[in-house]
């Protein structure tokens, strides 16, 4: 009895060196063009454990009022939207729920969400796995601690701007 133990994933470029192609002309062409379009098997990786800032993410989006609350924004959040808007990028992987919650409390900050708009849930959308619900509990937002981000913890560092030269 023979286990298998999963192989990682050639590159083309090692499928390409292990295998006996012609000589350069038509024949190679025609060989390397089957080895690239010949389906290799998908591997499936595990999704990484939540990080302890996506964990305070959902923790703070689970209760009522969060993107509303200017204490959670004055604590961290307002950086993570600035991050997010200018082009930054994720060191973390937040799911689209997180992410859209984050940009919905930044436009009720710059007014680009018109105030008192709220919307339902329509109750039609699937929630992933662990994600936070977006109904509300009864739980109050003032008998919680509201923890701080540091945005090192969820944005890569910006590169710095550098000025073009007309000529």
């Amino acid at each position: 009895m023979t286990s298998q133990i999963p192989q990682p994933q050639a590159s083309f470029e090692e499928i390409l060196h292990s295998s006996s192609l012609p000589t350069p002309g038509p024949d190679y062409y025609v060989a390397r063009r089957k080895i690239w379009l010949t389906k290799r098997p998908e591997i499936t990786r595990a999704p990484p454990p939540p990080s302890n800032s996506r964990k305070k993410l959902e923790e703070v989006f689970s209760r009522p009022g969060a993107v509303h609350n200017q204490e959670i924004w004055d604590n961290g959040l307002d950086k993570v939207w600035k991050g997010l808007s200018s082009g930054g990028k994720l060191r973390v992987s937040l799911p689209m729920v997180l992410i859209i919650q984050i940009i919905h409390a930044g436009w009720l900050r710059d007014k680009t969400w018109p105030a008192g708009l709220e919307v339902r849930d329509s109750g039609d959308e699937q929630q992933a796995d662990g994600a936070p619900s977006i109904e509300a509990t009864s739980t109050g937002l003032h008998s919680l601690s509201i923890p701080t981000f540091n945005t090192s913890d969820i944005m890569e560092p910006m590169p710095p701007r550098t000025a073009i030269s007309r000529r």
